[in-house]
This record gives C-alpha cells, sequence and structure tokens, in this order.
C-alpha cells in the first residue's frame, strides 16, 4: 500500500477588479463548493484528516469558496485531529501523536490546539521505549530530540550515554558525549576514552551471522537440488536483533511466494548449529530487513549517520561468502552518489564481494559501520555496491514497529535545474495534485528548507513519517 506525505502550496494570485470579473468568480464559487464537497466526502470516507485538512488549507490559499464554510470546515478538522492525538497519547502511542503534532504546528495553527509541549512528549516518548528496553528506537529519537532542542537536560543526557555505553553503540554516544563535553567534561573524558580506542576486526566478526533460507528442494531437468538463499547479516542490539538485505529474506513475507520457506542463523562459534529467526520488519525500496533472534550477542554494530565518504578511503567487508561464515576483506570506496537505488544513492567499492557477502556490515579503519553490502555486477569483477549507513538510519524505529516500510513522497516527479526543482509530472490524486502543483513549477523549499537537489529532498522525506503535513514554496512563470 502506498502512503502518501501530504503537503500545503502557497501560491499568491491577483485578481483584477471588474464587474465581469466578480459575476465569474460568483459562478465559479458555486461550482467549486459542489466540486469542493465531493472531494472532501471521499477524502472523509478514507479516515485521512491531514488530506481533509490539506484540500481545505489549498482552497483557502486560492480563495474561489466562501471563508466561513471553510472555517467551518477547517474546526470540525481540528477538533477530530485534537481527540486523535489525545487518544495516541493515552494509548502511548507517542509516535502517531507526534506526528500529528508536527502536521498541526506545519499549518501554522498550532495556537487552535490544547496539547502537550512537543519536546515534552518527545521525551515522554523516549523515556517510554527506554523503559521497555527498546533502547535502539530510544536512541535514535534522543539524537532527533538533539538536534531541535537548544539545551537538552544533562541529566537526561548522561542517563542515556551510560545506556549507550551499556549497550556499546559507540555511534549514540560519541553523538551524545560531543553534546556534553562543555556541561560536564569530567563524564565526558570517561567515554572519550573508550572512543579513542579502534574496533577490533576479530571482535566484529563476533557480531555477525551466515543467513540461511531454506526453500526446500528445486527440480531442473529432472534433478533435484537444494533450493536456498545464503546471505549476511550484523547484530545492531544485544537482544538479537540483527540486519540484513531484504532480497535474503524475500521468501518469508513476500505474499507473492508460495513455496515452502525456513529462516535460519548460524554464528561461527556455534559450530554447525543453526538457530531460528524471524523477519522482525523489511524494506525493500532499500533492500533491508531486520531479523530477530533467540540469541543475546556481545558485540554490536552501531549505525553511522555521517555522510562523509571518500574515494579511496580504506573500507573492510565481513561476511559468509558462499557460506563461508566469518570472512573480512579489504578495499577501497571507488566512487560515492551512484543513483542505484529507487531513492537516495550507494557507494561503489573495490572489495572482494561474493554471493553470501550480501547483508554483511561495510567498516571503515577505525571500525565505524558506513554501510551494508547489497549488490555486485557478475560481469565485471570488483564492481560491487553498498547502502551507505546515514540513509538505514531514518528508519531503523519504523522497522522495530514491524511490517514493511512506508515512505513518503510527493506523488510528483522532478528534475534538478539551477540549484532547484523542476516539476516534470503530477500524478493525478496525490498529494502534489490535491495542492494544486502543476507541471514546469519550481520547488523552492520543503518545509522552509532550500530545495537544491533530488537526493537532499529524498534525504529530507526520509525523516518524515507518511501522512505528514508539509510546506512546499514554489515559483511558477
Amino acid at each position: 500500500m502506498n502512503l502518501k506525505i501530504l503537503l500545503t502550496a502557497s501560491l499568491f494570485l491577483i485578481f483584477f477588479s471588474c464587474s465581469t470579473a466578480k459575476e465569474a468568480y460568483r459562478e465559479n464559487q458555486i461550482t467549486d463548493v459542489k466540486s469542493f464537497d465531493a472531494r472532501y466526502k471521499n477524502m472523509e470516507e478514507d479516515g485521512n484528516l491531514f488530506t481533509l485538512l490539506q484540500i481545505i488549507l489549498t482552497e483557502e490559499n486560492k480563495g474561489n469558496i466562501d471563508e466561513s464554510y471553510l472555517s467551518q470546515k477547517k474546526n470540525e478538522v481540528l477538533k477530530k485531529i485534537q481527540a486523535d492525538i489525545n487518544k495516541n497519547i493515552n494509548e502511548k502511542n507517542y509516535f502517531k501523536a507526534l506526528n500529528s503534532i508536527e502536521s498541526v504546528k506545519t499549518a501554522g495553527l498550532d495556537d487552535d490546539f490544547d496539547f502537550i509541549n512537543s519536546d515534552k512528549l518527545q521525551l515522554e516518548y523516549i523515556e517510554y521505549e527506554r523503559k521497555q528496553e527498546n533502547y535502539i528506537t530510544a536512541f535514535y529519537e534522543l539524537l532527533r530530540y538533539m538536534e531541535v532542542s537548544e539545551k537538552p537536560d544533562i541529566d537526561i543526557l548522561k542517563r542515556y550515554a551510560e545506556d549507550a555505553y551499556n549497550e556499546k553503540n559507540r555511534f549514540v554516544l560519541a553523538k551524545i558525549t560531543e553534546k556534553i563535553s562543555n556541561l560536564d567534561p569530567e563524564t565526558a573524558e570517561k567515554y572519550e576514552k573508550y572512543l579513542g580506542k579502534n574496533e577490533n576486526p576479530s571482535e566484529m566478526m563476533e557480531g555477525t551471522v551466515t543467513i540461511w533460507v531454506n526453500k526446500g528442494i528445486k527440480v531442473e531437468s529432472g534433478v533435484g537440488t537444494p533450493d536456498r538463499s545464503i546471505g549476511s547479516g550484523f547484530f545492531i542490539d544485544k537482544r538479537g536483533y540483527l540486519i540484513t538485505n531484504y532480497h535474503v529474506i524475500e521468501s518469508e513475507v513476500n505474499p507473492e511466494y508460495e513455496g515452502y520457506s525456513r529462516l535460519l542463523i548460524k554464528k561461527a562459534d556455534y559450530a554447525g548449529t543453526k538457530i531460528p529467526a524471524k523477519v522482525v520488519g523489511w524494506d525493500p525500496v532499500f533492500d533491508i530487513a531486520l531479523l530477530k533472534t533467540e540469541l543475546e550477542t556481545d558485540y554490536v554494530f552501531s549505525i553511522n549517520n555521517e555522510n562523509a565518504y571518500s574515494p579511496g578511503e580504506t573500507i573492510y567487508a565481513i561476511g559468509s561468502p558462499g557460506g563461508l561464515d566469518n570472512t573480512i576483506t579489504s578495499g577501497i570506496i571507488s566512487a560515492a552518489g551512484r543513483r542505484f537505488l529507487p531513492i537516495g544513492d550507494s557507494l561503489q567499492v573495490d572489495v572482494p564481494i561474493n554471493p553470501g557477502n550480501s547483508g554483511g556490515p561495510l567498516v571503515n579503519r577505525t571500525g565505524e559501520m558506513i554501510g551494508i553490502v547489497f549488490a555486485g555486477i557478475e560481469q565485471f569483477e570488483g564492481i560491487n555496491f553498498a547502502i551507505p549507513a546515514h540513509w538505514v538510519v531514518d528508519f531503523i524505529p519504523d522497522l522495530y514497529q514491524g511490517g514493511e516500510i512506508s515512505h513518503s513522497w510527493f506523488g510528483m516527479s522532478v528534475y534538478e535545474k539551477n540549484n532547484s526543482l523542476e516539476v516534470l509530472y503530477v500524478l493525478p490524486g496525490e498529494s502534489a495534485s490535491l495542492s494544486g502543483i502543476k507541471n514546469g513549477d519550481i520547488i523552492k523549499t520543503v518545509n522552509g528548507i532550500k530545495a537544491e537537489s533530488i537526493i537532499q529532498v529524498q534525504k529530507q522525506l526520509m525523516a518524515y513519517s507518511p501522512q505528514r503535513l508539509v510546506k512546499l514554496v514554489y515559483e511558477r512563470e
């Protein structure tokens, strides 16, 4: 199911005052009200309150429909949104509540609401996830909070620094330590010593596994042979959560697959024993899946959200080529910014990679996990690709929610032109279309951030959940 990200766009029109224009306006107003009512009822049946708010705000910008009529409709929707926010807070569904609050803020309607401070609610959400021992979600939501909070509480930072230290999440610990270094140098020094030590490749291998998907027997030319998928994976959570490629485990979750499928993992120190695992969340677009096994691990990889990759930089790939576990190979980053995925970009790497390496971690010389191996070109030796880790960070908490990831989108195609984005095509019935965006419009900003490249805007959308209201500023003619 494709979920949409909602948007409003500001467009200023000039009307010349004359009697003919006024008569035409009245005629158009009647037609527009009927058309609006029909659209409103269709959207109301879908149950998406922010789509309703979107089309109301769009009509307000146009100025074709009576203001008091639109105001009545808007107040009806706002009351429903308020009730929905309160319901989600009471049910501890903070993720949805915060998403709705941010949408209301984007629309500039937060003064009309009586809800808890969003910063306070964000901290309540983080604490709730921490108490549930969902540390990964808590950590990455804390990083988002730190980005927007001017003065995060030092006691909160110190508590989560200790959690990150105990959970061996070096990246999150480094971010928190950087924040508290000026506030509490003594505490920061303790963690800086730990972070100053480079990771040992032999320790990293303890955090990797071989993924086995047994698909029974396949018959070719009358001969039956074992049918299986082999890949690599790595732990990101001491409780047994690990990352691999979606294409390795696709038969486990793809409803179109009708055959036998059984998922197992194997650690190198478990001899020949394979352990059952299950798929928690998956993303076919970025070829990522989160697995869970009833096995605790001493080593976990922390996912880096820095977008800094240098061609020629030394890297290491850890995995199970051909099922041979605990294999580490070295090479370099050949290029960054390759358009190899439907969304975002990829790293081109020159490092020995073979079938079975898919889903394994890519690390740099200091032991930072910078990417996930996912593909190679069979006809060419040494041309392989990895998913940059910074793309994955944004939806790791969503993977823990379970099921297939749905990414936000506007419902339009664009191309880069003079450091801005020009609209090529608008998909009928989608968000951009509902807001009146047309081919040839120039997208200037997205939620106040200048739109300069496709990848930059895609990265921005990755941080927004579907069904969130977003404001575009665009230029026409």
